[in-house]
């Protein structure tokens, strides 16, 4: 091949690659990329939420959930909206997690949306920590004591994915938990039976009583804060007197 056969050759791969070019902006012009991705994780249930600017191409959004941790196999799913429900995803509690979410249309793909890093452990790398609710606890005051009861977490949370997975966890039978009362004195629990209840006394004779608890399942971080009143004139406090704030 001569010299100007050689110089064809490189103008004809040069047009290429000019066309290649302006074909890839034109794609990424014809579906924009979502953008402000966000998620929710709490109480075992993952929501991932995003934005997108041209909502008239009416493009369905792949979103594939990975786990950080394991470096196991990326999961999909597809979706139309703008939200998607990936709790059937996130089901290994020693895994941390994010996702990465594109826009589809047709053969064409955007670039991806990438969360934040999510774990529901305490102790795992996240830039989103994932919590739980402590479970509802029934009080009452009597004879000066405080008296609570309260399912154990398991028992709460044992239908969602993640925790099905744990199925015969020794670690998930055991709850400890803490109990301060009035932000002065704290006492020190641990719950082995589905329901929890212990008692202790009342320090002085304050009408009001302030009781804050907080615990780790699975090395997951719950509280609750409760505010109770001692009404003067009976001894004990009925259901309508708490208030739970978290």
């Amino acid at each position: 091949m001569g010299r100007e056969g050689t110089a064809e050759a490189v103008h004809d791969r040069e047009a290429k690659d000019r066309t290649g070019a302006i074909l890839w902006i034109q794609a990424e012009k014809t579906v924009p990329a979502p953008f402000d991705l966000k998620l929710s994780c709490h109480n075992f249930e993952t929501v991932v939420y995003w934005n997108y600017k041209n909502v008239s191409l009416r493009p369905r959004f792949r979103v594939q959930i990975l786990k950080d941790i394991n470096n196991a196999d990326s999961e999909t799913t597809e979706t139309s909206f703008l939200r998607q429900d990936i709790s059937s995803f996130v089901t290994h509690i020693y895994d941390s997690y994010y996702v990465n979410v594109s826009a589809m249309k047709e053969s064409e793909i955007s670039t991806s949306a990438v969360s934040p890093q999510f774990s529901y452990r305490k102790d795992l790398p996240a830039e989103v920590r994932c919590t739980l609710d402590f479970p509802n606890v029934t009080l009452s005051v009597k004879d000066g004591q405080i008296t609570f009861t309260f399912s154990h977490p398991y028992q709460v949370y044992k239908d969602t994915p993640m925790v099905k997975k744990l199925n015969g966890c020794e670690e998930c039978n055991k709850f400890k938990y803490s109990v301060s009362y009035n932000e002065t004195d704290t006492y020190n629990y641990e719950c082995l039976e589905e329901v929890c209840k212990e008692t202790f006394h009342i320090p002085g004779n304050s009408d009001q009583h302030c009781i804050s608890l907080s615990g780790t399942e699975l090395n997951i971080n719950s509280g609750k804060y409760v505010n109770v009143r001692r009404p003067r004139s009976v001894g004990y406090i009925s259901s309508s007197s708490l208030c739970a704030l978290w």
